[in-house]
C-alpha cells in the first residue's frame, strides 16, 4: 500500500494541548511503524514529538469546530484520511495490514464512505469484505470514532457551523439517501483499541483516571491531573429540558426540520429497546 494513499488527522484544539504528549506516547509504542504523514488540527499552538513528522494545521481562535475541520480536510491531499481524536489513547498495537485492508475496501467500492476501526453495534450484516455494514437509520452512523475516511465524502458531511456533538447526532441525517456504504469492524476485532466505553481519556473536560493514570505512570509523563481535574463517573447525566430544546434547535439549523423526524425516530427506537430489556 502506497504511503501517499492516506494521511492521519488528529482532531484537537489548543485547550487540549496537555493531552498530546500522552497520545503520542501511546501512539509511538503501538504504531511506531506508521507510514503516513500526520496532521494535527488545532487553533494557534505548535507541537513536535520525537520520531514523528507532524504538520500543524492552525486556525484563528474564533473559527468554529466545523470550519476548522473543513480547513484541515482541505489541506490534506491524500484520497483517504485516518481521523482520530487526541484523547483516544492506543492500548494495543495497530496491525498495518488491517489498515491496508480498510483502504483496499474503500478503493474497491467507490460508494463506500468510511471504515470505522471499532464497533459497538451487535447484529450488523457483513458483506464479502469481512466488515460490517451500518445501515441507514442507525443513530450515530456519522461519528468521531477512529476511522479511515474517503476524503471527498467526509468533506460533504462537515459544515462550517457544526460542533462535534451535534455533528455526530444530527449530522447522521446527511448520510441518508445517498447510496453510501458505511463500514465498521466486527465487534470482536477492533483495529484501533482504546477506551471506547469511557469515550477516551477525557470526559466532560476532565481526565478519566482509569485511562490516564496508567498512561501517566507508564511513560513517566508527570502530568498534574489536578490542573484539568479528574472525572470519576463517566456515565452521562440526563440532560435538562432546556439543553434538549437548544440541541434540537441547533439540529434544525443544521439539517432543517428533518431534525424533528430524526429525533422522534431515535426516541422510538430507544423506547423499544427499553421495553425489550424489561420483558427479558
Amino acid at each position: 500500500m502506497k504511503n501517499n494513499d492516506c494521511s492521519i488527522l488528529i482532531n484537537s484544539c489548543d485547550k487540549y494541548s496537555d493531552v498530546w504528549d500522552p497520545f503520542f506516547s501511546c501512539f509511538k509504542e503501538y504504531y511506531s511503524d506508521c507510514p503516513y504523514k500526520i496532521y494535527l488540527n488545532t487553533e494557534t499552538k505548535n507541537y513536535s514529538y520525537k520520531g514523528f513528522n507532524i504538520d500543524i494545521i492552525n486556525s484563528d481562535v474564533n473559527v468554529k469546530w466545523g470550519k476548522r475541520f473543513q480547513n484541515s480536510i482541505n489541506k490534506i491531499d491524500t484520497e483517504f484520511i485516518f481521523v482520530v481524536l487526541e484523547d483516544f489513547f492506543l492500548e494495543k498495537a495497530i496491525v498495518q495490514e488491517d489498515i491496508n485492508k480498510c483502504i483496499r475496501v474503500l478503493k474497491d467500492n467507490k460508494n463506500a464512505s468510511v471504515v470505522y476501526l471499532v464497533s459497538d453495534t451487535d447484529g450488523l450484516m457483513k458483506d464479502n469484505t469481512g466488515f460490517a455494514i451500518i445501515p441507514e437509520g442507525t443513530e450515530y452512523r456519522l461519528n468521531s470514532c477512529p476511522a479511515i475516511w474517503r476524503k471527498s465524502d467526509l468533506l460533504k458531511y462537515v459544515k462550517k457551523n457544526d460542533d462535534p456533538w451535534a455533528w455526530e447526532y444530527f449530522g447522521t441525517i446527511r448520510t441518508e439517501g445517498k447510496n453510501k456504504v458505511f463500514y465498521c469492524t466486527p465487534k470482536d476485532y477492533p483495529i484501533y483499541s482504546y477506551s471506547y466505553k469511557t469515550g477516551g481519556a477525557i470526559h466532560k473536560g476532565k481526565w478519566v483516571t482509569s485511562v490516564m493514570n496508567p498512561v501517566n505512570d507508564k511513560y513517566n509523563l508527570s502530568i498534574d491531573l489536578a490542573k484539568r481535574g479528574v472525572e470519576m463517573n463517566t456515565i452521562h447525566d440526563t440532560p435538562s429540558f432546556w439543553f434538549n430544546f437548544k440541541f434540537l434547535f441547533k439540529g434544525i439549523r443544521m439539517v432543517g426540520f428533518k431534525a424533528f423526524r430524526f429525533t422522534i425516530r431515535a426516541n422510538k427506537k430507544r423506547l423499544k429497546r427499553l421495553l425489550h430489556l424489561n420483558e427479558n
